[in-house]
């Protein structure tokens, strides 16, 4: 991309790419002022990989000494790496002293050229990379985000719309550039050819390195030996021969450690090739690709195949040969014999795919698979990477489409049945055909054998069956028997199959020599006493902190529940507590029996922490101890007149706003604006009551007014005084909304005339006027004929609504029509009647 830029500023200025490099450089460094550009994009030289590739795109040999110390700036590489590379490749590590800050600083050389012998130190040790022969050519951009998914195919959804192809998702992110890691050594195989860069080290006796670019001829001049044909030969062949010849001029060269002079030969810089790939891709065309790319490198940046591809059977011409791939080896093994490295001018051809057949259910790997001539069932199960441990082996489900001439006219697809497990033992062998769709069925969540304790025991839950386990042996498995539990009624609930699977019920007493032997799916349930008998209750209203039921306790009085309840409220009245309970009588039946209690606080009434003494007097007004029975209800009155402190806040232009609190329980609005100090303003016309979020429309005008609002206020309620204001605002279907000065005696019609009138489409009848004190007013007729506007105030908001407003946008016209056609026609006829009998 910076290049593709760099390339248009060329192109639009008419300067050479060194002068558009040069401007762009300048910018960076401040020291220049940069040639004016149509497109300078400055801010991309940031990226260091953008910039090497900038910079050198120039020409190695055209960098200057500026320019070099800002790539070494942004490579991060030290002075002592520097060094340690140069001297390690056999070059002049004094070299990396330009770049020292208390050394010779490169940049007070400005713009001079760097050497060919530093240039190319440089470029052998990694600081400087000449890649503008890899770059795309121009116009090619790489895609921009996501594809658009692909259209599900129908044989897909016949398939299984919800399975994916196996090794679809390999070629999945064709959105994110995958590049060949170049990094990587090639290794001895490595086949050379035209635009390769080797990199010769001698080193023991005799310190050099050399490096040495293949020639689009396929020779290598190497210096003090000649040129050597190096096209078509291995990396391993060329380091044989080109031995050979060293050894011509130096003496005791050799590989081994024994030699006194040795050398080898790696690759610097690897070429790039052209190859061709079409067929059932995605995104067929020609690629440009690294020498050192596979054939999945290839189909990756075509897409991968398509629904229709085949993945068994891609092939590559090259030349006369013609080499068949079957990929998913390396799919399934990660074997890259069959992922072969291309050449320049292959061809990868995707066919059309071969029988496909989907596999779902207790599966590891679901999907669709393509399988070739005298594959089945064994192997597709082996693609799919074997069955999970909950898969039924006894049988797996079949769906298959029925070929055209075993069709009948009731029958297109049949269901089969698959002996799972004979068929990966080998010993039975079942074939598949195009379209089959294979279920592998999950077992039962049943568990064999188990018994079931449950109830008063310890540990209650499911155990393992063994031969001769009793009801006694279970439950001490189980922890043995809680201490409430009821030992001499233990029920034992055992399935009988041979009367139709029901269930029957043995019941064992272990206070007993009774016992039991379990049988499969035996449940065993020990009663507790507190599970058998009602759980008593008694409950608490009233004035204390936490009323409702409580579990009753014998010996419980009264004074105990208050004190389970949290204590008295402030209040309550804890001289007259009622008690409240069930009275059977033998004669007239069941009542209510009512009885007082005192109960008197040691420390204070309001203390949820006293102690308290709780007493009773029945009707002769005797005192005694009232002790509270199952089911009896306690209730606490509170005192009368009795209230917590009401709150009202004030905020706006009263003199003192905040929060009060009402001294009486009907304080007045007059009360409160006096305590409030009255108001900043003396024109302050309005007051806003807010209460549960509802305005309260009040007139508080003048005092001494008639109409003023003294409202009884309520706690909670917000007062908000607002600031007088002399102006009116029309709003709605107006030719102008806009806000006017109010004058007295102005009407409803004056405001419309200020505002331009009533827009077409504007409902004159139905106007309305809010006011600042939240109260609201419309426009009504009289006698249907007269109008009557409401009055205007200071501070008024009046809206002209349009017709849809007022009508509604789901108003139904036509019904409307009809209704009063109906009506008119029932006039009509009435009328007629009414004149016959007349006459």
């Amino acid at each position: 991309m910076i290049r593709s830029i760099v390339r248009t500023a060329s192109r639009r200025t008419g300067l050479g790419l060194a002068a558009v490099l040069a401007s762009i450089l300048s910018a960076t460094e401040g020291s220049a002022r940069p040639v004016a550009l149509e497109t300078p994009p400055v801010s991309v030289l940031q990226d260091t990989a953008a910039l090497r590739r900038l910079t050198t795109g120039t020409g190695m040999g055209q960098l200057t000494m500026r320019e070099a110390r800002l790539l070494y700036e942004q490579s991060g590489m030290s002075v002592n790496a520097l060094r340690g590379r140069l001297a390690a490749a056999g070059l002049d590590a004094s070299i990396a002293d330009m770049f020292s800050p208390t050394g010779s600083r490169i940049g007070d050389f400005g713009d001079a050229f760097l050497t060919e012998e530093v240039t190319q130190a440089l470029s052998m040790v990694g600081l400087l990379v000449d890649d503008e022969e890899s770059d795309e050519p121009d116009g090619e951009e790489e895609p921009d985000g996501e594809e658009e998914p692909e259209a599900v195919p129908t044989a897909a959804r016949d398939l299984g719309a919800d399975l994916e192809v196996f090794g679809s998702r390999v070629f999945s992110n064709r959105g994110v550039r995958r590049d060949p890691v170049l990094a990587a050594p090639p290794g001895d195989a490595y086949v050379l050819g035209p635009g390769d860069r080797l990199l010769l080290y001698i080193t023991g006796d005799v310190q050099l390195a050399h490096p040495l670019d293949v020639t689009r001829e396929g020779t290598t001049f190497v210096p003090g030996v000649g040129s050597m044909v190096t096209t078509g030969l291995t990396l391993a062949e060329f380091e044989t021969r080109l031995g050979a010849r060293l050894r011509n001029i130096y003496s005791g060269v050799g590989r081994g450690p024994e030699a006194r002079t040795r050398y080898s030969v790696s690759v610097g810089r690897v070429r790039t090739i052209q190859v061709h790939v079409g067929g059932a891709v995605r995104a067929p065309g020609s690629y440009v690709v690294s020498s050192m790319a596979s054939l999945v490198d290839a189909m990756y940046q075509a897409g991968g195949p398509t629904f229709h591809g085949s993945f068994r059977r891609v092939r590559v011409v090259r030349g006369e040969e013609e080499i068949e791939v079957d990929l998913y080896p390396f799919f399934t093994s990660g074997r890259l014999d069959v992922n072969p490295r291309l050449r320049d001018g292959d061809v990868v051809h995707v066919p059309w795919v071969g029988a496909q057949v989907a596999i779902r259910g207790m599966i590891r790997q679901p999907g669709i698979y393509e399988l070739r001539d005298g594959e089945g069932m064994a192997e597709l199960v082996e693609f799919a990477g074997g069955v999970l441990p909950t898969a039924r082996m006894s049988s797996a489900n079949l769906r298959r489409i029925l070929p055209p001439n075993e069709r009948t006219s009731t029958a297109d697809r049949v269901v089969m049945s698959v002996p799972l497990s004979g068929v990966l033992a080998g010993e039975d062998a079942f074939s598949l055909r195009a379209g089959d769709r294979v279920e592998i069925l999950r077992i039962p969540d049943e568990f064999i054998g188990p018994v079931v304790v449950q109830g008063a025991v310890k540990e209650p839950g499911t155990y393992g069956l063994k031969p001769g386990l009793t009801v006694r042996d279970l439950i001490e498995f189980a922890g043995g028997l809680r201490p409430d539990a009821l030992s001499s009624d233990v029920q034992l609930v055992r399935l009988d199959r041979r009367e139709g699977a029901q269930h029957r019920m043995v019941r064992v007493d272990l206070r007993s020599d009774q016992d039991v032997v379990l049988a499969e799916h035996d449940q065993v349930t020990v009663f507790s006493r507190t599970s058998l008998r009602q759980t008593d209750s008694v409950s608490i209203q009233g004035a204390v902190v936490v009323p409702g039921n409580y579990l009753f306790i014998d010996g419980m009085t009264v004074g105990d529940l208050v004190l389970v309840a949290g204590g008295f409220r402030a209040s309550a009245v804890p001289w007259e507590v009622e008690v409240s309970r069930v009275r059977a009588d033998a004669e007239s039946g069941y009542g209510a029996q009512t009885l007082r209690s005192i109960v008197r606080p040691t420390v204070a009434a309001t203390s949820r922490a006293s102690l308290i003494v709780s007493r009773s007097t029945d009707f002769t007004g005797r005192e005694s101890e009232i002790v509270l029975q199952p089911q009896d209800h306690v209730f606490v009155r509170e005192r009368s007149g009795y209230s917590d402190l009401s709150f009202v806040h004030l905020s706006g232009t009263f003199r003192y706003p905040g929060t009060y609190v009402l001294t009486s329980v009907d304080e007045r609005l007059s009360s409160v604006i006096d305590r409030a100090g009255g108001f900043v303003s003396q024109q302050v016309n309005s007051i806003r009551v807010v209460r549960e979020n509802v305005v309260v429309a009040v007139n508080v005008g003048h005092r001494d007014d008639d109409e003023f609002d003294d409202l009884v206020l309520q706690s909670g309620d917000s007062l908000i005084a607002q600031q007088f204001r002399n102006t009116v605002r029309i709003d709605g279907a107006v030719t102008f909304p806009t806000e006017v000065t109010y004058q007295v005696g102005m009407s409803a019609s004056d405001a419309i005339s200020e505002a331009g009138g009533v827009r077409d489409d504007g409902n004159r009848d139905r106007l309305s006027v809010s006011y600042m004190d939240g109260s609201r007013a419309t426009t009504y007729k009289r006698l249907g004929i007269f109008r009557s506007d409401p009055p205007l105030r200071p501070g008024a908001r009046l809206f002209v609504p349009s017709r849809a407003e007022a009508v509604g946008d789901n108003f139904d016209w036509g019904r409307f029509s009809s209704v009063i056609l109906a009506f008119a026609s029932t006039v009509a006829t009435l009328m007629v009647a009414i004149n016959s009998a007349g006459n």
